[in-house]
């Protein structure tokens, strides 16, 4: 495999779920424009705008001429929370972004600056600075925040992959809490023809599946992947689309050599494991951290490693992975 599989530099960008410098110019035209362009999240859609049986949150506030809820969007990055977020503010009017990394003297003067029912959006919000997140509370119940000034009536989205730390008292503050999952592979391919006709690509549903096996159930992933086999050809025939995600490193399974690189380890020089986590980091070198947070979360949704009391195991599909990988790379 190490001879087929070409090790890239930012492998690890490739294939996170975050976003990378020189993605957001595409992601913006890739972006959907309507409800009708967002794939996937129908629970959330009818919540939120409902259809043609019921209303939803923000079609209910039009029509009373009320300020919506405040919402919070949680889940892993690059599930369409952004997206998600300005069609939110496109059907209720005018909204700004607010930075999360903001002083708290400047979260202040924006608050008290905002017309009535202007919609702000924070992402990350959980990271904002305490004195600016009690700022945001205030605001959100139109007290006083700021020279001796009330904030007046807003909507609040916030955005967060961390839902776990924002404190309770701002999270009962939102009206609506929408907890996004990972995509099916279904969707992920509906959502690959819809950009690839938006770079003006010819992608046939056999070259989007591979794809769409290949994106982690992440639409930015797959928006990374379509582009670089974009980089090499305007129609991909399925044969050519899978020799391209072999050059990125990208296999069937949707692991690239970083996650190759852990699952061996386990398998090789730990047996199967158990084994401490910390251990397994220093002998991938990499931080705790970086394992915890970069590589596992996708190695546990895929079921090939367990985490146990005594650290981190391959599970019986971890084994089935790493003997096929073991016999390919002996061939």
């Amino acid at each position: 495999m190490q001879n087929e599989l070409l090790w890239l530099p930012k492998e690890r960008e490739l294939l996170s779920e975050g976003k990378v410098a020189g993605d957001e110019v595409i992601a913006r035209r890739l972006r959907p424009r309507t409800w009708d362009e967002y794939v996937g999240h129908e629970r959330e859609k009818l919540l939120l705008v409902g259809n043609g049986r019921r209303r939803g949150l923000l079609t209910a506030a039009k029509e009373r001429e009320e300020v919506a809820d405040h919402i919070l969007l949680s889940g892993p990055a690059g599930l369409g929370k952004t997206a998600l977020s300005a069609l939110i503010q496109q059907e209720i009017g005018y909204g700004k972004q607010l930075p999360s990394g903001m002083s708290p003297a400047m979260m202040q003067s924006s608050i008290v600056s905002l017309r009535p029912r202007d919609v702000i959006f924070i992402d990350e919000i959980h990271s904002l600075k305490p004195s600016a997140m009690e700022s945001v509370q205030i605001g959100m119940e139109g007290g006083i925040v700021a020279f001796n000034r009330f904030a007046p009536p807003f909507t609040l989205i916030g955005a967060t992959t961390r839902f776990g730390k924002l404190p309770l008292t701002l999270r009962d503050r939102f009206g609506l809490v929408l907890h996004l999952n990972y995509y099916s592979e279904e969707e992920i391919v509906r959502i690959g023809r819809k950009s690839a006709e938006k770079l003006d690509m010819e992608l046939r549903p056999a070259s989007a599946e591979e794809i769409a096996v290949r994106s982690r159930g992440v639409p930015r992933i797959a928006n990374r992947l379509l582009k670089r086999v974009r980089d090499v050809t305007d129609s991909p025939t399925p044969k050519r689309t899978v020799r391209i995600m072999a050059e990125l490193g990208v296999d069937s399974w949707g692991m690239d050599e970083g996650d190759r690189t852990v699952l061996m380890l386990l398998y090789r020089r730990f047996q199967g494991g158990p084994v401490g986590v910390r251990t397994l980091a220093a002998a991938a070198g990499h931080e705790e951290r970086t394992l915890v947070e970069a590589f596992e979360p996708y190695l546990l949704r895929k079921g090939v490693v367990d985490v146990v009391p005594r650290g981190r195991q391959l599970t019986p599909k971890g084994y089935i992975y790493c003997q096929q990988l073991s016999s390919h790379q002996q061939n």
